[in-house]
């Protein structure tokens, strides 16, 4: 706007743990990441440490995954980051590819990923998946739909819905996707 112009960079180095185990029929996976990381530019500059983990829990098509981080130092005076996602429950199997799945997920502070929080619509950047703005709070519920078309395609419709203490925001999209291309 009015030729303004702002750069922010962030560096992250880290170590990562990430063992999986089966109890029962439930397969069970712990995740963290310890990171020093550095950011720069016009955001907040300094320099800390990051960490974040997770818990996911699978059994038949029902998972359940909380996830948490925070930047437990900084050397800018008086910055904080956290991000609590508690749990996303997701019904469906989006590995199968093929049929219909659902995701709600309630967050508390900013995000819980440790990658992409300089990428929100906040800042600009054309995300249709990012949550309608970081808050104190947000909700985001996600759904999916795909059948597979002769050759091998498969012809996906999604929807979301997220609201926050900031508002709401509304995707709805379709198309074409190869085999192997869902997430």
């Amino acid at each position: 706007m009015d030729d303004r112009r702002a750069a922010v960079d962030q560096q992250r180095l880290g170590i990562e743990l990430s063992p999986s185990t089966s109890l029962g029929g439930l397969a069970v996976e712990p995740f963290a990441v310890a990171s020093a990381r550095r950011d720069g530019g016009a955001g907040q500059a300094g320099s800390g440490i990051e960490v974040s983990g997770s818990l996911r829990v699978a059994g038949g098509p029902v998972r359940i995954d909380a996830k948490g981080r925070i930047l437990v130092l900084h050397s800018a005076r008086g910055y904080e980051e956290r991000g609590l996602g508690v749990v996303t429950l997701t019904v469906g199997s989006p590995a199968a590819e093929e049929g219909f799945s659902l995701s709600v997920s309630p967050r508390w502070g900013g995000s819980a990923n440790t990658t992409g929080a300089l990428w929100n619509d906040r800042h600009g950047a054309l995300r249709p998946d990012a949550p309608a703005a970081d808050g104190p709070w947000a909700l985001d519920a996600r759904g999916r739909w795909a059948v597979r078309l002769p050759g091998g395609r498969l012809l996906a419709w999604s929807g979301g819905l997220a609201r926050s203490a900031d508002g709401y925001a509304l995707t709805i999209g379709g198309g074409f996707e190869p085999a192997g291309s869902a997430s």
